[in-house]
């Protein structure tokens, strides 16, 4: 069992310790620490705090601005301890754990493990080190189990990450609070109030709201960050002086992978699934 952490203390000399190393390194340091299954029952690797050490730990990550998680934690995870079975979980979940940038949420083409997608078949497969995959949940649910199975945890952080993003380009552009960023962080208020209820019915509203917004979302940093949005340092050029906003673009790029896969996996149709479990 991981030590309980339960200052803002503690979380932010760990972050300043180790997020200056890259992002590559942050999430090896993350897996060292025990903390990739923040909200992970305890059996796989969890680390047992509760919900407001939990909130604690992502609205730290998101003062500092640190990475959106990678698929494994986002994507992969959720669905293994949903609808995964024992040998599957006992298969992905450390491996996860362990390394969580090795393994992707992929569609179509196969490029390494993780999970993959087959818009042809609307089915899941589960791919393992050595490539082989396994087909995972019912056949032709892959919407449903998708709809179905998420983390609010690092779900909220997408959300809480975003506004601090948000709140900093505000920030600079000497911008006074704008109707729109307002709104936002009133409904990431709502978001977090509706986390720490600790019910089914409270996480589903937070799964709903975060991926029901997350295209709004996108435009209003894109929008922000204007031209500056467009940019990216060319990698053959080692003199390039650092381009502003790396952070906010980061986050941009990995917020437009998200929309891309909500678009592959037909937003609506997700929404609908999220709104029919919901209901029942």
């Amino acid at each position: 069992m991981v030590k309980q952490i339960e200052t803002t203390e503690n979380f932010s000399k760990f972050i300043t310790r180790h997020w200056p190393s890259g992002e590559s390194q942050w999430f090896k340091s993350l897996a060292r620490s025990g903390w990739i299954g923040a909200d992970w029952p305890l059996e796989f690797g969890g680390t047992g705090w509760a919900r407001q050490e939990q909130l604690n730990f992502i609205t730290t990550l998101s003062e500092y601005r640190c990475p959106v998680m990678p698929d494994s934690v986002n994507v992969i995870a959720p669905m293994l301890l949903a609808y995964g079975s024992a040998e599957q979980k006992q298969y992905f979940l450390p491996r996860i754990h362990e390394s969580p940038e090795a393994y992707t949420f992929q569609a179509q083409d196969n490029i390494g493990p993780g999970c993959l997608l087959d818009n042809d078949s609307g089915s899941l497969f589960l791919v393992s080190d050595g490539g082989s995959t396994t087909p995972f949940g019912t056949a032709g649910e892959a919407t449903t189990i998708l709809a179905t199975s998420y983390s609010p945890l690092w779900l909220l952080y997408e959300k809480l990450l975003g506004l601090a993003h948000l709140q900093e380009m505000s920030k600079y552009w000497e911008e006074a609070t704008s109707t729109e960023l307002t709104r936002i962080e009133i409904e990431t208020s709502s978001l977090t109030a509706f986390f720490l209820q600790k019910t089914v019915k409270a996480d589903r509203q937070v799964g709903i709201r975060v991926n029901r917004d997350r295209y709004e979302l996108y435009g209003s940093l894109f929008q922000s960050l204007g031209y500056y949005a467009l940019l990216s340092p060319d990698p053959t050029l080692v003199s390039n002086e650092r381009l502003p906003f790396q952070a906010e673009r980061e986050y941009l790029q990995a917020l437009s992978k998200q929309v891309y896969r909500d678009n592959m996996i037909q937003q609506d149709q997700l929404y609908k699934e999220y709104v029919h479990h919901e209901d029942t």
